[in-house]
């Protein structure tokens, strides 16, 4: 069954930025037992992308950092409520990464600049939160998400929203029930709409829905990973039809 999405862009929008909302309160719940980061001011230059009717990008100066959302300075007003995309500054060690935030508030600072306090769709990896400069903070407890990723030998099939062509294959790499890491061969970027069709290991269609690509990093030979947002969590029938190859191989 294909989710009918509704012909208006904004609306479209609107339904991202719920996703991202529910997603932040729900690693709210989860505050013991988690590693800590402390916000650091780095001030170092990165460019970010503003999604809408008509696209810009603006180089920002990174504020701070956690792991869950980013402080910025641009010199152009944006307002709250807005998507964009943020490209990770590159370095030596680390591959090209970008990944989907939602404006939480903007409000000028002087001389023309402003500041924009924004969430994260997916909280950013260790090695992310390197690459801007953040230092970790010991914490007691173990490194713990609201959901465990669990690796699968399930596939996907996808189709980008709204581009006539038929659907291609994409490797799982991890699953939970808010989300999917895929592996796929054509680059495209975070806020990306795609219908998916999840796969067991034996290949038999189990789940069809609608993602929000938020996160990607290239993996090198002309491989990609991103990360994707459910439109809704998966029950726990459909987890354990897919994981269940996995976990009895």
């Amino acid at each position: 069954m294909e989710v009918a999405l509704p012909s208006s862009v904004a609306i479209m929008w609107e339904r991202t930025r719920s996703l991202i909302q529910r997603l932040k309160r729900g690693r709210q719940a989860v505050t013991d037992d988690r590693r800590a980061w402390e916000r650091y001011s780095s001030y170092r230059e990165t460019t970010i992308y503003c999604e809408g009717d008509k696209p810009i990008s603006l180089t920002a100066k990174i504020e701070d950092v956690s792991r869950g959302g980013i402080r910025l300075l641009v010199d152009l007003p944006v307002d709250a409520g807005t998507m964009i995309r943020v490209d990770l500054p590159p370095t030596n060690c680390n591959p090209h990464t970008a990944v989907l935030a939602c404006v939480v508030h903007a409000k000028p600072v002087g001389g023309g600049v402003y500041s924009l306090g924004c969430s994260f769709s997916t909280e950013l990896s260790d090695g992310d939160l390197g690459a801007l400069g953040a230092r970790k903070i010991k914490a007691s407890g173990r490194d713990q998400r609201v959901w465990d990723r669990v690796p699968i030998e399930g596939t996907a099939t996808y189709r980008i929203v709204r581009r006539e062509e038929e659907p291609r294959p994409a490797g799982i790499h991890n699953i939970s029930p808010t989300g999917v890491a895929l592996l796929v061969s054509e680059e495209f970027d975070p806020a990306t709409l795609l219908d998916l069709e999840l796969k067991n290991g034996a290949g038999q269609t189990v789940v069809t829905i609608l993602a929000c690509a938020v996160y990607k990093t290239d993996s090198g030979e002309r491989q990609w990973l991103v990360g994707c947002n459910f439109i809704r969590e998966l029950n726990d029938e459909d987890l354990q039809a897919l994981i269940a190859p996995a976990e009895h191989a």
